[in-house]
Formats: C-alpha cells, sequence, structure tokens
C-alpha cells in the first residue's frame, strides 16, 4: 500500500480436479453434465487506485490481470488451454449538494477461460443519484444499469468432438428506484452483572 491510495496484490493460485459442465456428443446428442475436468494454475496482480480528485469528486480505479492455465483430459482427450486476462472496475463519485451524491461506473473484462469454454469481452456502464431526505433519516436512490444494453454473454467452446458457440442476451438494462431510512439507535442498556459465586450457588441448588 502506498499513502492509502494505491494498492497493490499478487497471487499464485493451484487448484486440482475442477469440477466443471462439459457437453459430450453422442452421435447427434449433446449431454450435459459436470466432470472434473482439469488442474488450474492462475498468477494475477491487481492494482487499485482511491484517491479524492476535488473535495466534490472521488475516484475509485481497480486493475485486475491474471493468466490462467487449464490442463487435464476431456472426454479422454487432453486439453492445454491458457489467457491472459483483464479486469478493469471504475467508479467515479460526485458531490453534487450536500445531501445529493452522484455515481458514474464502468466495468469492463477482456476475453477469459470459464474451465475449458472461452468467453469474448464485455463490458457495461450504470449511473446513479442519491437523495437524502426527512433530515438525513432517509435516502432516495436511483439507478440505471447497464445503459446501452451491452451486457451480452459470448462464450464458445473447442475441445475433443465438441465446437459449439453460444450467446445470451438478459433484460439488464432497468431503472431502480429505492428508499431506504434509518432508524434511531435507540438507549443503550447496560448489562446485568453476574457474579461468579451466585452462579455457583445457583449450580450446588441443582445438583441437590
Amino acid at each position: 500500500m502506498y499513502r492509502n491510495m494505491f494498492t497493490t496484490t499478487l497471487n499464485y493460485t493451484a487448484t486440482n480436479d475442477i469440477i466443471n459442465q462439459i457437453i459430450e456428443q453422442k452421435g447427434r446428442d449433446a449431454i450435459l453434465r459436470p466432470a472434473n475436468i482439469a488442474s488450474l494454475r492462475q498468477v494475477g496482480i491487481a492494482v487499485n487506485a482511491n484517491n479524492n480528485i476535488t473535495k466534490w469528486w472521488s475516484s475509485n480505479i481497480n486493475l485486475n490481470t491474471f493468466y490462467n492455465r487449464y490442463k487435464g483430459l476431456v472426454n479422454n482427450d487432453a486439453v492445454d488451454l491458457s489467457a491472459t486476462s483483464m479486469i478493469l472496475m471504475v467508479t467515479q463519485q460526485f458531490k453534487v449538494s450536500k445531501t445529493m451524491t452522484a455515481e458514474v461506473s464502468g466495468r469492463y473484462r477482456s476475453r477469459w477461460l470459464e474451465g475449458i469454454v472461452e468467453a469474448q469481452p464485455i463490458a457495461f456502464v450504470w449511473a446513479g443519484l442519491s437523495k437524502q431526505v426527512m433530515k438525513k433519516q432517509g435516502t432516495v436512490r436511483l439507478t440505471v444499469r447497464d445503459i446501452f444494453h451491452s451486457q451480452i454473454l459470448k462464450v464458445n467452446g473447442r475441445y475433443s468432438n465438441v465446437d459449439f458457440n453460444l450467446r445470451e442476451v438478459n433484460d439488464t438494462r432497468m431503472v431502480v428506484l429505492g428508499f431506504s431510512y434509518r432508524f434511531g439507535k435507540g438507549k443503550k442498556v447496560a448489562p446485568v452483572k453476574r457474579s461468579a459465586g451466585s452462579a455457583n450457588d445457583e449450580e450446588g441448588r441443582i445438583e441437590q
């Protein structure tokens, strides 16, 4: 960590007998089943930058880069797949007034391996407004998720005698309006003190 602004993390992971969904092709039939497919070796570095640019603007940027290698047997055929991937998260917060804040965030993920299938790059953006009301006891939040409706998953797999492509489109673009209320803390109640002697006396009476 450097000046409470930059944090760097290194990691290495070794996992054996990873369980993942695989497709078996038997004639014209495709069977989806879980299997211990491979071992995984991963090495990566993550850097997080958190900075107050001005009194009203704060920034958080997180970059995670990692290398994955899957090696094993699938449908009795050897597989050896590897990829270097990156995940970038950017969040910008703005203080509009004493009771209102705005936020814009984005996420980008490059091509990556999910087990023995390859996922294509994906990116999306969301934004929101937050306002304190009712003497700052309540908060109203308005959030727009996946503004450009770009959160579309595309994966493909090529191993053994299997060759497939998948495109998944969900209703990820939406507007969410929420309200939360913070109740008072209430009065603190002092804990009841019990002496060890009185507890021992009670145990003695039960035994008798």
